[in-house]
């Protein structure tokens, strides 16, 4: 079986990205068996168009059921205090994206368990923090930046775009750009 899926893009500095696609896959009918296999393995392919197979990379990662405690529509807003942005959020300002980036920070250290109850949010977290960090930092990872908590690891779609090609040599990012691109992507990471 296949089904083909439009996944929405996201505007980068010079291109575009894809948001990320969660995926569910249900599975109907059932067997009739004494001897119950512990698993099943099947195989999932992501098939890009040509033009696009050289400089879009699928990650798949399988989030069981079983482990999650709520879908995505069920988070509730009041679990991230810094959400919504104020109003009054200048997404040009260093200053503002260094102290969300710091009170995305202080939200993903202060309890250690919340990784494993709320995957999905989590995660989200870690792109949020990671677009917080670069704005303030946008030649990060060359010149200088505060050492952040290594219980944050350099992960997630975003960070790993931002550093993917750290062997091609490109002139510094202009803060603004960044600022403006960075502000496009956590509104669409947040919709």
């Amino acid at each position: 079986m296949s089904t083909i899926i439009n996944v929405k893009t996201v505007n980068w500095l010079n291109g575009f990205s894809l948001k990320p696609l969660d995926l569910s896959i249900h599975f109907l009918g059932h067997v009739s068996l004494q001897d119950i296999p512990e698993h099943i393995p099947i195989q999932v392919s992501i098939c890009l168009g040509d033009e696009w197979i050289d400089q879009l990379f699928p990650i798949v990662e399988a989030l069981l059921a079983d482990n999650m405690s709520e879908s995505a529509d069920d988070v509730s807003p009041e679990l991230f205090t810094f959400l919504p942005l104020p109003s009054q959020f200048d997404p040009y300002d260093g200053l503002e994206w260094q102290s969300l980036a710091k009170e995305i920070e202080h939200w993903l250290l202060q309890d250690p368990a919340f990784n494993m109850m709320h995957p999905g949010c989590y995660i989200l977290m870690w792109e949020l923090f990671w677009m917080a960090f670069v704005t303030v930092f946008p030649s990060f990872p060359y010149g200088q930046w505060p050492d952040w908590d290594p219980w944050i690891p350099v992960d997630g779609y975003f960070i790993l775009d931002w550093v993917a090609d750290l062997d091609e040599p490109e002139p510094a990012p202009v803060p603004a750009i960044v600022c403006e691109s960075v502000w496009e992507q956590s509104k669409a990471a947040v919709d």
